[in-house]
């Protein structure tokens, strides 16, 4: 029963979190136009017309695109970052108008940030007030909120305080359960477009695999074994998105044509994968 009552009061934190930004971004979220403005930027030229055409395969045809053939000569969606398949923001994709999915995805993913980021303190031994600030804080900074209207630079940050989170209590508690959940974290940072934060992160997590040796946890050679099994495993994870492409460029010679928007005849996509 007490672990009933303490999750219930995190979850009331995470709540609080939703509501702050829902408070703050409700102008974007009614009008979605107002996402993107009335300015050229990488948004409407490169992000937006991805997730749109994204938004249009998956939601309209019920379909996985490879690629978008009609941007920049061909963009790969799948190991890529300017619109990630199988990111977990993806589930705005349910929305029917494609901006509107745009604009809850950038939410999502902002609201994602604070609630892993009061993950993390909470794992490093926070009480839930300094938490939620820590996350609340960490939510509306400058990159995290800014990049509302270009979700595709939030990946790493969003992601790597779980990823780190999952780490530490995996050190503290000699759990490779733990490690486990941090291998998952690792390979959502990938599935959602997080690749170049990826090398700062290995380095954060080295340091913090020989600096963070609480009592009774796990010896620095636990800690180094389960760094390389959580980052491994996360690692096969995030690449199991590459095996469809792989499988296409097999077929690369087939006669046959192959579905509008997922033949790979472009040379720049195909030197990319």
């Amino acid at each position: 029963r007490g672990w009933a009552v303490e999750l219930a009061k995190d979850a009331a934190c995470v709540a609080v979190l939703a509501a702050i930004l829902a408070v703050l971004v409700r102008q974007a979220l009614v009008t979605p136009a107002h996402i993107l403005g009335a300015q050229a930027s990488e948004a409407t030229l490169v992000t937006y017309p991805s997730f749109s055409y994204l938004h249009y395969r998956v939601h309209d045809l019920h379909e996985v695109p490879l690629w978008n053939p009609y941007l920049c000569g061909g963009t790969p969606f799948l190991g890529a970052t300017t619109a990630p398949v199988f990111s977990p923001a993806n589930v705005a994709l349910l929305a029917d108008d494609p901006l509107q999915a745009y604009t809850l995805a950038g939410a999502l993913l902002v609201w994602l940030a604070g609630v892993f980021m009061y993950a993390f303190l909470r794992a490093v031994q926070l009480g839930r007030h300094a938490a939620l600030t820590g996350g609340a804080w960490y939510m509306l900074s400058a990159y995290v909120i800014g990049h509302l209207s270009d979700p595709t630079f939030l990946a790493g940050p969003v992601f790597l305080p779980l990823v780190i989170a999952s780490f530490a209590l995996a050190f503290q508690r000699a759990s490779w359960a733990w490690t486990g959940t941090a291998a998952l974290a690792w390979g959502l940072t990938a599935l959602a477009g997080g690749l170049h934060a990826d090398a700062c992160a290995i380095g954060a997590l080295v340091i913090l695999a020989f600096t963070f040796a609480p009592i009774g946890g796990a010896a620095l050679g636990t800690r180094l074994a389960m760094l390389v099994v959580g980052l491994g495993v996360g690692t096969a994870l995030a690449g199991a998105q590459l095996l469809p492409a792989f499988a296409v460029l097999e077929n690369a010679a087939n006669p046959s044509p192959y579905q509008a928007g997922n033949h790979l005849s472009n040379p720049t996509l195909t030197s990319l994968l």
